[in-house]
């Protein structure tokens, strides 16, 4: 069971092994399924062996819920072994209770949340399948129109976890969350700055539009190697 919040008087989760969205009551009452995350099926899985085969149904893995500014749920997607590429969705889940695929193309997500201007940023725990060992992730930015905006890719997010949007409008993020002690939180400032764009680019494209810091046992940490004046002015 994971990632649940309120809800009036019930408490929304989901449940990453039955792959399901559920409700029940805060006094623990009236536990339902809202709705099964359909699995999946590859027709040409790429393994660790670099071979392919023949037809493989993989779990949905559902990861964390967002309520959008229409009342729907929308239900990020990690998908299970052999984490394709590019493969998981982005469920929307109305009052019919029925999963319709909100946008695709995206691998490994562990999180989402809405801005008050109804954008949707999605956080992406890898770029590639986990088994090759390359953990840059990605905060990826989806319009109410479906444009893309990668606010963040690779370039010291690694691995990252879970994100809000803070009351400061700034993105926050957990960073390394599944290392211990090596974890940490990023702060992304300013990111309606960044212009819209369907590639990934690296953390030196955005210097003078958008500021992260790394914050970190109570401090503020920039990160090595980037001008101080611009990418975080004092």
């Amino acid at each position: 069971m994971c990632c649940n919040f309120g809800n009036g008087n019930k408490i929304v989760a989901v449940d990453t092994g039955a792959n399901e969205l559920l409700s029940v009551g805060t006094d623990g009452s009236n536990l339902k399924a809202i709705a099964t995350i359909p699995r999946q099926t590859l027709t040409n899985p790429i393994f660790p062996s670099g071979a392919s085969s023949s037809p493989f149904e993989i779990q949905a893995v559902p990861t964390n819920i967002a309520k959008g500014p229409d009342g729907a749920y929308y239900i990020s997607q990690l998908t299970g072994f052999p984490f394709p590429e590019g493969k998981a969705n982005i469920y929307r889940i109305g009052s019919d209770g029925k999963p319709t695929v909100y946008t695709d193309g995206f691998t490994q997500l562990t999180d989402l949340a809405f801005d008050t201007e109804g954008n949707l940023y999605a956080l992406q725990y890898a770029n590639q399948s986990l088994w090759k060992g390359n953990l840059d992730g990605s905060v990826i930015k989806i319009a109410p129109d479906g444009t893309r905006t990668t606010i963040l890719s690779g370039s010291g997010l690694e691995s990252p976890t879970a994100l809000t949007i803070g009351a400061d409008g700034a993105i926050y993020v957990t960073n390394r969350g599944d290392r211990p002690g090596l974890g940490q939180v990023l702060k992304i400032e300013n990111p309606k700055s960044v212009p819209e764009s369907t590639s990934t680019f690296s953390l030196l494209a955005l210097l003078g539009t958008v500021s992260v810091t790394w914050l970190q046992n109570g401090k503020v940490k920039r990160l090595k190697g980037l001008p101080e004046n611009k990418l975080f002015p004092k």
